[in-house]
C-alpha cells in the first residue's frame, strides 16, 4: 500500500483509488449501465490503484466486473485512441468511459469524433490528471484533478524534514477532485 516508501524515500501522491471511484460513481449516478475503463500501463502502481477504484465503484453498485470493459492504453494519446476502438468494437453498448489519464482520454475523444460519436450524448468520458489542455478541448473534458501544487509543496516539506531534522520518510495521499465539465 506504500509503493515508494523506504528507508531513504518518501512520497506524496493522489488518492487514485478514491478519485476513480468517485468519477465512476458519477457516471453511474447519471444512469450509465455499461461503463468502460481505459487503464494505463498494467505494471504501473497508479494503474493498479485506478483499476481498484473502478472495481470499487462497480462493486458498491452491485455490478458485475466484465473484463471485456477494461482495456490498457499505455498512458499515451495513441494508446487511448487504439484502446477506445478496441473497447467499442467488442462492447458497442458502452455509453461511458473512464480513462486513467487525460492523454488517453484525448486520444479516445479523437477516435469517438472521427467515428461520428457525440460526446457526451453518445458516450460520456472522464479523464484523470486535469492537465491544462483539458479545459480547452471541445467538449471540455470532465476529469479527476490531482493537486499538483500541493503535491510538490508537501514533497518539499518531507524532503526538508528528512534533510534538516533527520525525519523518517513518510507517505502522504492527497484527495482527488472530480472536475465536472462538458464531456460527462
Amino acid at each position: 500500500d506504500l509503493p515508494l516508501l523506504s528507508q531513504y524515500c518518501g512520497y506524496v501522491s493522489t488518492d487514485n483509488v478514491r478519485g476513480v471511484q468517485e468519477a465512476v460513481q458519477y457516471l453511474i449516478n447519471r444512469g450509465h449501465e455499461h461503463i468502460g475503463f481505459i487503464n494505463g500501463d498494467p505494471n504501473a502502481v497508479v494503474s493498479h490503484e485506478r483499476l481498484t477504484g473502478y472495481h470499487a465503484a462497480m462493486d458498491a453498485n452491485h455490478r458485475d466486473i466484465d473484463p471485456s470493459l477494461i482495456v490498457n492504453g499505455n498512458f499515451l494519446l495513441h494508446g487511448g485512441e487504439v484502446a477506445t476502438e478496441q473497447l467499442l468494437v467488442h462492447r458497442p453498448q458502452v455509453t461511458a468511459i473512464q480513462y486513467a489519464s487525460d492523454l488517453m482520454a484525448l486520444g479516445g475523444m479523437r477516435y469517438l469524433l472521427q467515428t461520428g460519436r457525440r460526446i457526451p450524448e453518445d458516450i460520456a468520458i472522464i479523464g484523470y490528471d486535469n492537465i491544462d489542455l483539458t479545459e480547452w478541448t471541445h467538449p471540455a473534458l470532465t476529469t479527476v484533478n490531482q493537486r499538483r501544487y500541493d503535491m510538490g509543496f508537501q514533497a518539499a516539506e518531507l524532503l526538508l524534514a528528512m534533510l534538516e531534522h533527520g525525519a523518517d520518510p513518510e507517505g502522504r495521499r492527497l484527495p482527488a477532485d472530480l472536475i465536472i465539465r462538458e464531456s460527462a
